[in-house]
């Protein structure tokens, strides 16, 4: 969907209906996957009435939850989205190390790891990897 005004392209919005997402932790739902309005347009409502395009279209679709993510420092959508009724619900935490650092974090580590699935032999107390390797 798009906003125009005078005929130009000020705005759009992407949203898709999605099926249960075990990474996610929701089921089936409605997704705003990007919102963006051009800085000539913003204040003047172009973002809101995106928005609740968005929310109309994906009810109209058998939805009942509609789910957005944000930058955390993203104060001005934030506000607009509570405006909506969004409330947040999840916390998304990144990490990002260089390989120096992941080197590091690998000799901290006092653990032998293994794939698999956890059992209470005593092979499973053995080491499945020498160290230095990684698993997952």
């Amino acid at each position: 969907m798009v906003a125009e005004d005078a005929g130009k392209v000020v705005g759009y919005v992407f949203a898709d209906i999605e099926g249960t997402s075990w990474m996610d932790l929701r089921g089936p739902c409605g997704v705003v996957h990007d919102i963006f309005v051009d800085d000539s347009a913003r204040g003047q409502g172009a973002g809101r009435q995106l928005m609740r395009a968005a929310i109309d279209w994906i009810l109209s679709r058998g939805r009942t939850q509609v789910v957005l993510l944000t930058k955390t420092n993203n104060d001005h959508a934030q506000r607009l989205f509570a405006a909506l009724g969004f409330r947040k619900t999840m916390v998304e935490m990144t990490l990002t190390r260089t390989l120096e650092g992941e080197a590091r974090m690998n000799e901290m580590t006092p653990f032998a790891l293994r794939s698999g699935r956890a059992s209470t032999s005593s092979s499973a107390r053995r080491p499945a990897h020498s160290p230095g390797s990684s698993s997952s």
